[in-house]
């Protein structure tokens, strides 16, 4: 197994669309933060407690407006609350032109990298068929569930590169452009003020994320294997991960939404506790999104398995 894996590795990184994805990425990081070091305004510390007091001033006059709706009376109201949290505790706000800033910018491109992990998965299967190069690979003494298994994981071990190259150079710009983070951040729980754990924040946010992330390329590789269609693939995966949410509310009319994969896919839904369903549970969402994987996985294999292959 391990040398059908290394053989599906070399073959990605031979391919010029590979390279083209992680120049792609490289540009958004890099360009991302000297952009941000070049335009970007230099954030005065000592203005800090100036600007918290005219936020509490400006909620005030804003609350005072006739017919304020629910969502943002509760806005403003805690616009207010975290602002006086600061004055009182002298807690300067974070700001984003710092290495923890800069992290955070990467844990946010979660949907870029499995956009850029979704192309390669989609084909992996399909171009072989297309190339003809299938036959070769099949008359070799390994069964075809090996081989079907060797690519889906290089296309995972591919996403997680991705990861990781954004991890490490995400942190390595934002040290050397700005430095490390002196203020804090803040959030309300149980309508309580709380000071987060920015670190912790940025892994929770790339651990919540590989829901998006690992579906997707699941959907991709199912439906690029089934009908040896990359293109197909692709577009129903960008469809699916930029439009998952309009989707779910234009169903949620006709059918019992709970039950599709794309409702739960989005895991940081269970960090921001804003959910498409209300009640969700994680467990739900992962009990969902696993039947679903499942799926994927089977009818990918039975369908690759099950396959003539022409001479």
């Amino acid at each position: 197994m391990f040398n059908l894996i290394q053989n599906e590795w070399m073959k990605l990184w031979h391919k010029k669309g590979t390279w083209a994805i992680l120049v792609i990425l490289l540009l958004v990081i890099i360009g991302v933060g000297v952009l941000d070091k070049v335009f970007m305004e230099e954030v005065n510390d000592s203005d800090w407690k100036q600007e918290q007091q005219a936020m509490i001033t400006d909620a005030n006059t804003q609350l005072q407006t006739p017919d304020l709706d629910e969502w943002s009376i509760q806005m403003y109201e805690e616009q207010k609350e975290m602002a006086q949290y600061r004055l009182d505790n002298n807690a300067a706000p974070q700001v984003n032109q710092s290495m923890e800033g800069n992290m955070a910018f990467g844990a946010s491109i979660m949907v870029l990298i499995t956009l850029l992990t979704v192309i390669p998965g989609a084909s992996i299967v399909s171009q072989e068929f297309t190339d003809g190069t299938i036959k070769m690979l099949l008359t070799r003494p390994v069964s075809r569930f090996k081989v079907l298994t060797s690519k889906l994981i290089t296309i995972f071990l591919f996403g997680f590169t991705l990861i990781l190259v954004t991890i490490v150079l995400t942190t390595v710009i934002g040290f050397i452009l700005f430095g490390t983070a002196t203020g804090v951040d803040l959030t309300i729980v149980d309508g309580v003020v709380q000071q987060t754990n920015t670190m912790k924040d940025i892994f929770l946010t790339y651990v919540y994320s590989l829901g998006d992330f690992t579906m997707s390329i699941l959907f991709a590789f199912f439906i690029g294997t089934v009908f040896s269609s990359p293109s197909i693939a692709i577009a129903l995966s960008m469809l699916f991960l930029m439009m998952g949410p309009m989707i779910i509310m234009l169903l949620q009319k006709y059918i019992p939404v709970e039950y599709i994969w794309l409702t739960h896919s989005d895991l940081t839904q269970h960090l921001r506790k804003e959910f498409f369903i209300e009640e969700t549970t994680l467990f739900m969402s992962l009990a969902v999104l696993g039947v679903y994987a499942i799926i994927f996985i089977a009818l990918s294999f039975m369908t690759f398995i099950k396959r003539d292959v022409k001479a």
